[in-house]
């Protein structure tokens, strides 16, 4: 290996396995909500009809 990667220990290893379990939490929270028959906030709503509006 090459110097300063000293495989599962390195920084840039841990950085990765972080990310990788905090998109996994994610995608699971995301199920619950769709379980749980989410819908948009009204942000988003208000977003889409403004850009609507500009199209016309």
């Amino acid at each position: 290996m090459a110097s300063g990667t000293d495989g599962y220990n390195s920084s840039g290893q841990q950085a990765l396995d972080r990310f990788a379990q905090m998109m996994i939490e994610r995608m699971e929270r995301m199920e619950r909500m769709k379980d749980a028959d989410w819908r948009q906030g009204w942000i988003v709503i208000l977003n889409a009809q403004y850009i609507a509006s500009l199209r016309q």
